[in-house]
């Protein structure tokens, strides 16, 4: 339907500059009739045999506009640095909320991209990230706690989790290939 939008304007604009040019102001007036008489008929209204207004579509092209874009724009929104989609985004950052603020060690070690410096501590892979002894204050449990997961922070850098206690982005392989989302930086102080 948009194609058939965009594809009648541009017809329309260079019937109405081939027009103008050939007749210098004249028939400018019919010109202008036939082009709402066809965005009328792209939009889905038409006159039927007995010179009533039938109406093809109950969805308005704004409508249509309106919803590709908000589609667009939560497939966008992130797209600073990652491919993921708003949605999946939103629920990894979610997920590594919750794994957080319950101790969840195992859980945020899966998720991790390494090496990762923690609390002055290097770790270099999930073993030693699952069974490390960390602590995290209640000052920084609570900035998490009071974090939404919606419409996050989000630069070339990665996306932020609450004020930066947590980082996260898509990781790449030596190929360029995605690893998907992991956690790229825990800034939780002793």
């Amino acid at each position: 339907m948009l194609r058939k939008y965009v594809f009648a304007l541009v017809a329309i604009s260079f019937v109405m500059i081939l027009m103008g040019c050939g007749n210098e102001g004249e028939g400018t007036a019919a010109s202008q009739t036939e082009t709402e008489e066809s965005l009328i008929a792209d939009e889905g209204v038409a006159e039927n045999s007995d010179g009533e207004t039938d109406i093809k579509s109950e969805e308005s092209h704004s409508d249509v506009v309106d919803k590709e874009s908000l589609v667009s724009e939560d497939m966008d929104y992130y797209s600073v640095c990652t491919s993921k989609s708003k949605q999946e985004v939103e629920a990894f950052a979610e997920a590594v909320k919750v794994s957080f603020l319950n101790d969840d060690w195992a859980a945020v070690s899966e998720t991790t991209a390494y090496p990762i410096t923690i609390q002055g501590v290097e770790y270099v892979d999930a073993e030693s990230l699952a069974h490390a002894d960390i602590v995290l204050s209640e000052e920084y449990k609570e900035a998490l706690k009071a974090a939404s997961c919606e419409n996050l922070f989000a630069n070339g850098e990665g996306i932020m989790l609450g004020d930066g206690e947590v980082w996260i982005g898509e990781v790449l392989d030596e190929d360029m290939q995605s690893e998907g989302l992991k956690i790229i930086a825990i800034n939780a102080e002793k």
